[in-house]
């Protein structure tokens, strides 16, 4: 569909909407660089052009994707479930976790030496305001240049409005974590609330939100371990 993709935004563009390109899986400067030369040459250079950083070798290709998509580029986008995926992780890291902020330091220095927006992973505890918080004084720290959005439901959006500083909020990765039952959970929580109807499984009791990704490399990791379900 990459061809009716840019053919939406150019008509969105022509209507005077103010639109942007997400560009999923950067990890080659050849395909970056591709994408901006469409983008110009289908008129549509005024579109803003974001990279999301998903997996290690996008990540460490940082450098040379930036300036393969200039002067298009505004931001970088952290994508950590396929990243987690990619890097065959398991458990998946939660969002305090030190490996999701080493990464995310990382994406954001990237950006702000350049300067652009960095846009960080969205926090899928869709109810847990403490928890965006949370992630809202990260940010504050870490980013030296300009931050962009994430993803929030309405409660949180409500709080954030409000200034509603909660107490800090403690890190969930220090418990230490059964891999083998961590895996087990996912798998059935999966199966039960994606019920064959969609890609993803929300469980509302537990506010947990599990995407295929987390759902398949916890199925691997119980068969790498003869522990098959």
């Amino acid at each position: 569909y990459h061809a009716a993709d840019l053919e939406a935004v150019a008509h969105g563009l022509r209507r005077g909407h103010e639109l942007a390109v997400l560009l999923p899986k950067a990890e080659s400067a050849e395909h970056v660089a591709a994408v901006a030369r469409e983008l110009a040459a289908d008129g549509i250079s005024s579109a803003r052009l974001y990279l999301l950083s998903e997996s290690g070798r996008g990540v460490s290709l940082l450098p040379e994707l930036i300036a393969a998509s200039r002067p298009l580029l505004a931001g970088l986008f952290l994508g950590m479930i396929d990243y987690s995926a990619d890097q065959r992780l398991w458990p998946f890291p939660g969002p305090l976790s030190p490996v999701v902020w080493s990464l995310a330091k990382t994406v954001a220095d990237a950006a702000a030496a350049e300067g652009l927006v960095y846009v960080h992973t969205p926090c899928l505890q869709l109810r847990n305001v403490p928890l965006v918080n949370e992630n809202r004084r990260r940010l504050r720290a870490l980013c030296s240049g300009p931050a962009g959005m994430c993803t929030l439901s309405r409660d949180q959006t409500r709080a954030l409005l409000a200034d509603d500083e909660s107490p800090p909020y403690g890190d969930p990765d220090t418990a230490v974590i059964d891999a083998s039952e961590d895996a087990r959970d996912v798998v059935q929580r999966f199966r039960k609330y994606a019920g064959g109807k969609r890609s993803f499984s929300v469980d509302d009791a537990a506010d947990r939100y599990i995407p295929p990704q987390e759902y398949l490399a916890a199925l691997r990791f119980l068969r790498e371990h003869g522990l098959s379900q």
